[in-house]
């Protein structure tokens, strides 16, 4: 497995037809692709966007789609999620991917707050295992 960052919605945008079907299963329009590329592109600046990907095979099987939350001291938190408080989270096939996207995030060295994330996605647990 590999993890990047993507800091452009461009790049983001690219990521739709592999988004959205890792993110079927979440049953969710708030894990579609299209709310995290319409809220990054009206809710934050685009030097802000910090999306980070797992690949395995070449094929994507995690997305944490984060910004920096410049008015909370620089944290990492959700897309959109300042503003709308909507529901959502990160996508991931496994926990084995969620492990790597887990931690990736850890290892960019920013604090991480998931207002609103899911308790059932396990997100909280595997980043607390890596940060430790």
């Amino acid at each position: 497995m590999s993890s990047s960052l993507i800091r452009t919605v461009d790049e983001l945008d690219a990521l739709e037809s592999e988004w959205d079907s890792l993110a079927r299963p979440f049953a969710s329009p708030l894990f579609d692709h299209d709310w995290f590329s319409a809220a990054a592109r009206v809710l934050h600046e685009a030097a802000d966007l910090r999306v980070f990907t797992v690949r395995e095979g070449g094929r994507l099987v995690g997305a944490a789609p984060l910004v920096i939350d410049r008015s909370r001291g620089h944290r990492l938190t959700m897309i959109g999620s300042r503003t709308l408080y909507e529901p959502s989270g990160w996508i991931f096939e496994s926990p084995r991917a969620l492990s790597e996207l887990s931690r990736a995030v850890a290892g960019y060295g920013q604090c991480v707050a998931l207002p609103r994330s899911p308790l059932s996605c396990n997100v909280g647990a595997a980043l607390a295992r890596d940060l430790k």
